[in-house]
């Protein structure tokens, strides 16, 4: 099992690492920044539409499986 968080941590570093801000990134994913903003936070957690919608738009350098907190 992944630590809580373990993923929004990786999308915070994705987006840094690319120069990409929360609000370009939730209209690539089509949400709401401020839900994506929480989500980064830890205070709310990514659903599984949203963990695969951020998969897709990070090509896979954060997963689905790591923003639900989830081990194959």
């Amino acid at each position: 099992m992944l630590k809580s968080g373990e993923g929004a941590m990786h999308l915070r570093e994705y987006l840094w690492k690319h120069k990409i801000t929360i609000q370009q990134f939730a209209e690539k994913v089509s949400y709401n920044r401020n839900y994506i903003s929480l989500v980064m936070k830890g205070e709310k957690k990514a659903g599984k539409r949203l963990a695969k919608a951020i998969e897709e738009a990070t090509n896979g350098e954060v997963t689905a499986e790591e923003l639900l907190g989830e081990r194959k």
